[in-house]
């Protein structure tokens, strides 16, 4: 998750452009509102951890860039940040939340799941709540769900906790709204240890419905409730991969040793990225069972498998001997 707090760059410092022209924050808003300049990517470094003027400036000039131009943009810049914590495209992406293309105001809320800004609950509350087009309002519950998380982490104040927890429960007990939002709302809130998030869990498992049966799963390995372990112990065995995966996930988090041969059973699973998360799972799991079937996924046909085991045995002898770590295949 990205701090927003970063340092500024020194917005008055420029970068060499092609043809020994000098591109300014100024001169790259230009280029992008004039449709006859070719769009590049050269100058994205001036849209990061913009100050107030220069964020004002954006605004001012967003509602004259081509929607595909500002789809792109976003992006790219979407991209840019998950590769490089230290860019901050905050400002731009809050600019994309009233933009009139609705694919446009999807990724801005995509990009800003990687900020932890309080600010920023309101106006993904609003999209969730009110937006029109129901991919806005799925990606506005995914980036509003990092807050449930911090809130359960006591990092919210406690009027910022409930906006987040209703704003989610809202789109949960909305019987009309499209399952793809509900499903990722209940996702968010399940890091919440209340008995509404609980309830909502609950009615997901239970709606009938594979794909928020597949997020209720994800959700009870999201808690401490160890309550949820037989459930999603039954559910390695589901008839559906996506549930597979996530009750894999979820074993991995809310077990202990003697939950490692419900994961060893799905190191056979047909699903490939099934087997994966049980690899990972049986990292978080630890102990003698878990590491001797890691070992056994190195001799197998398997090179991914393999290729992951290696990777989790690494960590687990790494913090056995921190010290006198030395893996060997």
């Amino acid at each position: 998750m990205r701090l927003c707090h970063l340092p500024r760059r020194d917005t008055k410092s420029a970068r060499a452009a092609p043809h020994g022209a000098t591109l300014t924050f100024e001169s790259f808003l230009e280029d992008l509102v004039d449709e006859s300049r070719p769009q590049t990517y050269s100058g994205l470094v001036h849209l990061s951890g913009l100050a107030n003027g220069e964020a004002a400036k954006l605004g001012s000039a967003w509602g004259a860039i081509s929607t595909a131009r500002k789809r792109a943009l976003l992006a790219r810049l979407i991209e840019l940040g998950e590769d490089n914590a230290h860019l901050d495209f905050n400002h731009v992406f809050r600019a994309s939340l009233e933009d009139a293309d609705a694919e446009v105001r999807r990724k801005g809320a995509q990009g800003l799941w990687e900020y932890d800004d309080r600010t920023l609950i309101e106006p993904l509350s609003d999209l969730l709540l009110n937006d029109p087009a129901p991919e806005v309002r799925t990606a506005a519950a995914m980036s509003l769900g990092k807050f449930a998380a911090l809130a359960q982490e006591g990092k919210l104040i406690r009027k910022d906790a409930a906006r987040v927890l209703n704003s989610l429960m809202s789109a949960i007990d909305n019987a009309a709204e499209d399952t793809e939002v509900r499903r990722r709302a209940i996702e968010g809130v399940a890091s919440f240890d209340a008995p509404r998030s609980e309830q909502a869990v609950r009615g997901a498992y239970g709606s009938g419905d594979v794909r928020l049966i597949q997020s209720a799963v994800y959700a009870m390995g999201q808690g401490s409730n160890l309550d949820w372990l037989p459930t999603v112990l039954k559910e390695t065995r589901s008839g559906h991969s996506g549930v597979r995966y996530e009750a894999a996930v979820a074993a991995g988090k809310l077990g202990g040793e003697e939950t490692a041969p419900y994961l060893v059973r799905l190191l056979q699973d047909d699903d490939h990225q099934v087997r994966i998360a049980a690899v990972r799972a049986l990292g978080d799991l630890g102990g003698q069972t878990a590491k001797r079937a890691l070992k056994h996924c190195l001799t197998v046909d398997d090179e991914p498998l393999a290729d992951a085991a290696a990777e989790v045995l690494e960590a687990l002898e790494f913090e056995d001997d921190p010290l006198g770590y030395k893996f060997e295949v």
